[in-house]
């Protein structure tokens, strides 16, 4: 018994170690995997390993099928399940559609996108390939919008990807990079209807047929094992994170395990590609990526496009409308900074002299019309060595026309001051010789 017991020990120390070893993953234990990382608020490129080298895409292959159905076809529009369902491998992942059945474009788009449903991929280029005109067996069809999908990759600046199938089943020609993925994640978070999709853990749908329940095959946003029926986990899951909002799993033998993530924290917003992973580690190495960026960075927001940055009361301004110049930046200034270095960070703002004269207590002159978003200044972020890694231009809100004859009209004030003083000097010391 004593030998059992520390048998035991032994096992539950070394399964410890190996949750810990888990929980320390970092970036650079990532090898021989495709990875890029991009935050969005500040539209910094974080990290990028093999971000051009072409691998399988597996079922992320879907997010380019929902984008391309969705230039085609409403989201209410109804489809009716035909015998393409079939036209899969029987391994597949499917979201158990019946033939006959009814459901819209945004249901079918659950079924797509949640449990990675093959035969709701093949439906839906059937179904937009007939809507277009394509009246030929079902593999000319879906090779019809396969087509499409590749218009819509090359669209969305997809330089090196190449689709073959709507679902991501393996083929030599069906492929894609990291980088390319990035795009496909960003263009689905960008459309609404395929952000709130991909957001959900699970989604009912019924039909006439069939009580439709799926779960979301990313284990991101899955708190818990228990209700997931294709894993002997059982409680907590300890890859979930509530900041994760998407988007995308996929998974062949060829492909290994693939994954688009979204995530907010704060003002982040972090698009993260992991491509070639593993099923123990797909996971794992989705939240390394994201926490690579949470731990590292902190975002700093120094102004805001549109909102009023400074302000100029003009005195030589020609309209009684426009008593002052208020300025933005051309763009949001938010910069992504290394948090062991933000607190260096140097901001300056400068503006440009041949527009503007400074004459006295905070009241300028200028030297020329401004027109509404005419550069007037800029506003640089540079660091503790004097690199500026963020610059944008400051810009008018406002018009303003300046009195171009403001100066001359002073200059006769003052002109008039000096002879009314010299003519009451000359009195004054004629009242004295007298």
């Amino acid at each position: 018994m004593k030998k059992v017991a520390v048998l035991l020990l032994i096992l539950l120390i070394l399964c410890n170690t190996s949750a810990a070893f888990a929980a320390e993953l970092t970036i650079d234990d990532l090898e021989e995997k495709g990875i890029y990382i991009y935050e969005l608020s500040s539209e910094t490129p974080v990290y990028a390993k093999d971000e051009q080298k072409r691998f399988y895409p597996a079922s992320i292959t879907k997010i380019v099928t929902a984008l391309c159905a969705l230039d085609y076809a409403d989201i209410n529009e109804r489809i009716t399940i035909g015998e393409e369902i079939f036209e899969i491998d029987s391994d597949s992942s499917v979201s158990d559609l019946i033939v006959g059945e009814s459901m819209t474009l945004k249901e079918l788009l659950y079924g797509l996108l949640l449990p990675s449903g093959n035969d709701a991929a093949n439906t839906i280029a059937v179904h937009i390939a007939e809507k277009l005109g394509q009246n030929g067996t079902t593999y000319s069809k879906i090779a019809f919008f396969a087509d499409l999908m590749n218009e819509k990759a090359s669209s969305l600046g997809a330089v090196d990807s190449h689709f073959v199938n709507p679902h991501g089943l393996h083929d030599d020609e069906h492929y894609t990079t990291p980088y390319d993925v990035y795009l496909f994640g960003r263009a689905a978070i960008e459309n609404e209807t395929l952000a709130e999709i991909v957001s959900q853990s699970f989604c009912y749908v019924t039909t006439e047929k069939a009580d439709h329940e799926w779960l979301n095959s990313n284990m991101l946003l899955q708190p818990s094992y228990d209700p997931i029926p294709y894993t002997d986990k059982t409680g907590p899951n300890p890859t979930y994170m509530s900041e994760v909002l998407g988007i995308k799993t996929g998974n062949t033998e060829e492909a290994g395990r693939t994954i688009v993530t979204y995530s907010k924290f704060g003002g982040m917003q972090i698009i993260t590609v992991v491509l070639k992973s593993t099923k123990e580690d797909l996971f794992i190495d989705a939240k390394a990526t994201i926490e690579h960026v949470t731990d590292n960075y902190t975002l700093r927001t120094y102004a805001n496009y549109g909102e009023i940055y400074d302000t100029f009361h003009i005195l030589n301004n020609a309209s009684d409308d426009a008593k002052t110049l208020a300025v933005t930046p051309e763009k949001d200034a938010v910069y992504l900074a290394p948090k062991a270095t933000a607190e260096d960070l140097v901001l300056a703002v400068s503006y440009d002299e041949s527009i503007f004269g400074r004459l006295f207590n905070e009241q300028y002159i200028l030297k020329k019309d401004i027109d509404s978003k005419e550069a007037v200044g800029t506003l640089t972020l540079s660091n503790a060595e004097g690199t500026v890694v963020f610059e944008t231009r400051l810009i008018a809100v406002n018009p303003v026309q300046a009195d171009q004859y403001f100066i001359h009209r002073i200059l006769a004030v003052f002109g008039v001051l000096i002879v009314i003083l010299f003519a009451l000097f000359r009195q004054i010391k004629k009242k004295k010789r007298a």
